[in-house]
């Protein structure tokens, strides 16, 4: 039931489940799915095994995994396993500073899809050329990462870029920065993002 459940994967669904029904199978198959499930995973299921799925299921809770597993690789595959821009608030920012933490930064912030990362880099790394090419990848990556970019690197590339990918983008730039074109531009966004073509070929509106 765990496996077909096609919503389980959000959830906790392990404590919604009988002590007798866990088998390791069924717990394998949660854990995959939400790593915090691991929390109702009888002692007897809790191997390497078991912390892989979990560590899969849900990459940011690698800090609450056993210490054996902090190690640089599993910390690499959890940065490369999460798209919602957490896993490196769970890093001590002397790791972040380091030269493995300057790598698991950039990956981070290329395979965020949620801009939250880079508010999660220490701002003294966004400085220099380093700070730079981190900033510039993140938008790439999101429009919604701009939010975190400092001031003295949002080039008017940027600011056009992000905003015709996302007009919502317009909202976390500085005032001085939205000409009257950025400023159409986002109107004009924000318009074909509510309209949709109908089967006959005319334009319609999302309400």
């Amino acid at each position: 039931a765990v496996e077909r459940d096609p919503g389980f994967e959000y959830e906790e669904v392990l404590k919604y489940v009988a002590k007798r029904r866990l088998t390791r199978e069924v717990c394998l198959a949660a854990c995959r799915g939400c790593g915090w499930n691991i929390k109702y995973v009888p002692e007897k299921y809790l191997d390497d095994e078991m912390y892989r799925a979990a560590l899969d299921g849900s990459p940011e809770m690698l800090a609450e995994l056993p210490k054996r597993f902090s190690t640089p690789a599993a910390r690499r595959r959890a940065v490369e396993g999460d798209a919602k821009g957490h896993v490196l608030a769970t890093f001590p920012q002397a790791l972040l500073e380091s030269p493995e933490g300057r790598e698991l930064c950039r990956l981070a912030v290329e395979r965020d899809l949620t801009g939250e990362a880079l508010g999660h880099v220490p701002r003294k790394m966004l400085r220099g050329s380093y700070g730079r090419a981190l900033c510039e990848a993140a938008v790439a990556a999101t429009p919604k990462a701009i939010r975190y970019v400092p001031k003295l690197y949002l080039s008017k590339a940027m600011t056009v870029s992000a905003v015709e990918r996302d007009a919502m983008a317009i909202q976390w730039l500085p005032g001085v920065l939205i000409s009257k074109d950025l400023a159409r531009r986002a109107v004009e966004g924000t318009r074909s993002e509510r309209t949709y073509t109908k089967p006959d070929g005319s334009e319609g509106s999302y309400t």
